[in-house]
């Protein structure tokens, strides 16, 4: 049975998650709270690098699903993100899907392989 997470993150302490949260939710996505991640770190540091972030992905399994409200949350370049996404397979993280909830993908679920060209094309539009 596939679980369900969230990845919440913000750059500065003045800000807060709440609106992303809020969006899950609004998306109709019920999330358990022991699986909800909220981290405040630049995204120019690197997904991995970012020490909840790092957690979590150690508690993903294959068919697991992370959402994220806009993937700009894993990476601030779609070669950042790309590049999470290659590590995340690398590690044999199968079938993991990520959900974006940004506005020209709202609620799309997407392979691991192809969130990288997403992000690039969310970005082109100015939706990330």
């Amino acid at each position: 049975m596939s679980r369900t997470f969230v990845y919440a993150r913000v750059s500065r302490t003045e800000l807060t998650t709440s609106n992303q949260l809020e969006e899950v939710k609004a998306a109709g996505f019920t999330v358990d709270a022991k699986r909800i991640v909220e981290e405040t770190i630049s995204g120019s540091t690197e997904a991995f690098k970012r020490p909840l972030f790092a957690k979590l992905v150690d508690r993903l399994e294959a068919g697991d699903v992370l959402i994220v409200t806009k993937l700009d949350r894993l990476g601030r370049s779609a070669l950042d993100v790309r590049s999470t996404v290659e590590k995340l397979a690398g590690m044999g993280v199968r079938g993991v899907r990520y959900r974006c909830l940004c506005t020209a993908h709202r609620a799309l679920a997407i392979e691991p392989q192809h969130a990288y060209r997403l992000c690039a094309g969310c970005a082109g539009a100015g939706a990330l």
